[in-house]
């Protein structure tokens, strides 16, 4: 009982120092260089995003010639500011993939046997491979001299399959009373999870099954069991 009361509180103190910037790697909320589909005015067109200190210039993608190629002549310039009101609410949005490192630092667990419902605070790390929308809407906020000044924001979403290792608490209770002694077992978990961000903050939910690795697996009442959990992760692509 006071390990696992250690435990949660270390849980805890680590999730209160990490910060939201760091669980929003995940959706890449930042708005790079490269290609996108532009929505604007009701129309849709593949572009080329080049930001610099002036704001965000795109290019029309031109596919005449059987091949993409920027047309430079089709430039359009989204300022950072400007002395005169601008309406415009230009979407971009890409897809891509997804590889992440994940951790799910919550699991709730269904009752099973006389066992009730159960959330366990273990940590799990896992790695996982999804497919990624990011949109960013560029918009102008207006001050009272009528000056314009670009917001940029982000909302991601992602989904996908993990897989990876974690600990468990293996018990009497557990295990149906088969086994009289306790100790932290290792799992093999897998499962799919789905990922939200808006603008800097991001989390997830996951749900999987876990694998004990070693011989009291068949008496582990969890074994192979649904679960569901809370996610967070970094990406590594």
């Amino acid at each position: 009982m006071k390990t696992t009361k250690i435990q949660r509180l270390l849980l805890l103190t680590l999730i209160s120092l990490i910060p939201f910037q760091y669980f929003s790697q995940t959706t890449q909320e930042d708005f790079t260089d490269g290609y996108y589909k532009l929505k604007m005015n009701r129309a849709v067109q593949k572009v080329y995003v080049d930001i610099n200190e002036t704001g965000v210039l795109s290019y029309s993608v031109d596919f005449t010639s059987g091949t993409e190629m920027i047309d430079t002549t089709t430039k359009k310039l989204f300022p950072l500011e400007a002395v005169s009101v601008i309406t415009e609410r230009p979407i971009f949005r890409k897809n891509s993939s997804d590889f992440d490192f994940m951790t799910i630092p919550l699991k709730l667990r269904p009752a099973q046997a006389d066992v009730p419902t159960q959330l366990n605070t273990h940590l799990n790390g896992a790695l996982y491979a999804g497919y990624r929308n990011d949109r960013y809407g560029v918009r102008y906020s207006v001050d009272p001299l009528l000056r314009s000044q670009q917001i940029v924001n982000h909302f991601g979403v992602s989904i996908g399959f993990f897989s990876g290792i974690g600990g468990t608490f293996i018990s009497p209770t557990t295990t149906n009373f088969m086994l009289d002694q306790e100790y932290d077992g290792v799992v093999w978990c897998n499962g799919i999870a789905a990922f939200i961000g808006i603008n800097r903050f991001t989390i997830g939910l996951a749900a999987g099954i876990d694998h004990l690795t070693d011989s009291n697996r068949s008496i582990w009442i969890y074994q192979d069991k649904p679960w569901l959990g809370l996610a967070f992760g970094v990406n590594l692509n």
